[in-house]
């Protein structure tokens, strides 16, 4: 399903990835998964991009896209994303 463009397939294949569930933990493959679930508007997914670029877990860290992809998240109604915003917001 996750080479099929389901989205939430893609997002838990990812997480899987991420914490190294039932696979080698693979911060790269993950990223990837994330941000083709992202791609087609999963809230969680951007969310997770954002955290990814935001602290460098399988991409070079990238404030600019990490910020971009908590508003995308935000955008979704995605409360994380939203108070993560809050906080950028402050510094």
């Amino acid at each position: 399903a996750a080479n099929l463009g389901n989205s939430l397939a893609q997002y838990n294949l990812a997480i899987m990835y991420e914490y190294g569930i039932g696979v080698k933990k693979d911060y790269s493959e993950a990223f990837e998964l994330y941000h083709k679930a992202a791609t087609l508007e999963n809230s969680l997914a951007q969310y997770s991009v954002a955290v990814m670029y935001e602290h460098g877990k399988g991409i070079e860290i990238d404030l600019n896209q990490a910020i971009y992809w908590y508003e995308k998240s935000a955008e979704q109604g995605y409360q994380d994303a939203q108070n993560k915003l809050e906080k950028i917001k402050r510094l």
